[in-house]
């Protein structure tokens, strides 16, 4: 066989023990390299294979391994080698090793006995090419769905709060979650009660799923005084029964929630049905049992601004929206949740709880006098927000500065100034999707003076209205809107 088609033959077969997950068999069979290797071998424990293989082949099957003190400088004879050979490998070009080297010379003519076997080399290295493309494609396959498998955990077991953190953090987190799902103590990698407890917090704030655990238990164990080790054990509302049974009854109301999604590719109208839905199923209830978790939604329909955050985390989470609880207080010193959302591309908040009725509605105002569902804190911006919400740092929220996807913008009740066109398609859109309010918004203070001038002190309101003598409407000065009732 020629050296063209050893070669071939040889990465054709290094392809298929990747695919078996012992990629650094094959180098160590390997015909060219076989001295190399085994001289690191006879000095070296496995793990100077790992390590040497790790760098050439990215070798995915033997990360997991144990094995001390391995020096790589003293095998770089070994992986200049192999990089020689690995490139001219793929460059189909003979490979150049330290050798008696012998000149040959092309005959100008060729007897038919070679010629025949050197059609059949050909024939045989064609064979060699087909295989080996077939090995690559298998190979790539497998690697496509691990990193689609390796995606798919890593967005179920770490979200937003988990990638602004520290290292050393994150192993902590990882520890504190792993200890919540499997309900045990775990030892915590870390001797200071702070790390400790913003990773708890953390991970709750990611995790709305695990709606047992209200909290935690820190045990310190001390020599001579000094903290030695830390360990948490998860505070559980249920028993794993119970929550097992609340979460058959949590992937009913997801089922038939989310079986209304708009087919879309556009993440606003997926975020915005999730809004209305949320709103419309579910009431504002101090009283509410559960109302610190999702089971208060899902399962009784009634909630507080905590459960209405989680439950639209976990909505959105569960298509792929990236989202996360943001607390922290609101104006008059009250505390309160909400949402930061990533939509088609761009942070946005979202106040869910501030968007439904029976939040707003209070003993001096009745509910029919107030709009069905606000949007004044649908996708807004950090500066909108921050004119009646405090955001509590926990970790550094990103500044929210897009208005694109701001309902008023993408429904066209955006006005930079009055614009009579503007204002006869906006009402004309309401009455023909049958609402029964339209609310318009200024881009600021000065627009919306002149919007409420224009429309009521020179009444030219009654040109978009039909057939009414008169005329309801409230206004809201922060984010500068203001609402008609059509009816």
């Amino acid at each position: 066989m020629s050296d063209r088609a050893r070669l071939r033959l040889q990465k054709r077969q290094c392809h298929r023990d990747r695919v078996q997950g012992t990629a650094w068999q094959i180098c160590v069979k390997g015909r060219f390299i076989e001295s190399e290797v085994r001289g690191i071998l006879e000095k070296r424990t496995v793990a100077a294979c790992t390590i040497i293989f790790s760098i050439l082949f990215g070798a995915p099957g033997l990360t997991g391994c144990q094995y001390p003190d391995i020096r790589v400088q003293e095998s770089e004879p070994l992986i200049e080698n192999w990089l020689a050979y690995k490139a001219q490998v793929e460059d189909d070009q003979p490979f150049a090793e330290e050798r008696d080297t012998e000149t040959i010379v092309r005959p100008e003519s060729v007897e038919p006995a070679e010629k025949e076997t050197e059609e059949a080399e050909e024939t045989e290295a064609t064979a060699d090419d087909a295989q080996l493309a077939q090995e690559e494609a298998k190979w790539e396959a497998i690697q496509q769905s691990k990193r689609e498998g390796k995606a798919e955990a890593f967005k179920r077991q770490h979200g937003f709060y988990y990638s602004y953190l520290s290292d050393s953090a994150k192993v902590v987190y990882d520890e504190i979650l792993s200890g919540l799902q499997e309900r045990k103590e775990t030892t915590i990698s870390t001797l200071s009660d702070t790390q400790a407890d913003m990773a708890f917090q953390c991970v709750l704030y990611d995790h709305p799923e695990i709606f047992y655990v209200s909290g935690y238990h820190l045990t310190q164990k001390t020599l001579d005084g000094q903290v030695v080790e830390l360990s948490v054990t998860g505070q559980y509302e249920y028993t794993q029964e119970e929550a097992e049974e609340r979460k058959a009854k949590i992937d009913a109301y997801v089922s038939e929630c989310l079986a209304g999604v708009p087919d879309t590719d556009d993440e606003y109208l997926k975020v915005k049905y999730v809004f209305d839905y949320l709103i419309t199923h579910t009431a504002y209830n101090l009283n509410a049992p559960d109302n610190q978790n999702i089971c208060s939604v899902f399962i009784g329909g009634e909630s507080v601004c905590q459960g209405y955050a989680e439950s639209a985390q976990y909505l959105l989470r569960e298509l792929g929206i990236e989202s996360a609880i943001v607390t922290g207080l609101v104006n008059g010193g009250g505390r309160h949740a909400w949402n930061l959302v990533r939509v088609n591309d761009r942070y946005y908040y979202m106040d869910v709880t501030w968007g439904d009725v029976d939040y707003r509605a209070t003993d001096n105002e009745q509910e029919d006098k107030l709009v069905p569902v606000n949007y004044d804190y649908f996708l807004v911006t950090t500066t909108q927000l921050e004119k009646s919400h405090v955001i509590e740092t926990i970790v550094t929220m990103p500044d929210c500065v897009s208005e694109e996807d701001n309902y008023y913008v993408r429904e066209g009740l955006y006005f930079e100034e009055v614009d009579e066109q503007q204002l006869a398609s906006a009402f004309a859109g309401a009455y023909d999707r049958g609402q029964t309010t339209v609310t318009l918004k200024g881009t600021d203070g000065a627009v919306f003076e002149q919007l409420k001038h224009y429309l009521l002190d020179e009444n030219h309101i009654f040109e978009y209205v039909d057939a009414l003598e008169s005329i309801s409407y409230s206004e809201d000065t922060n984010m500068y809107t203001i609402c008609f009732w059509l009816s």
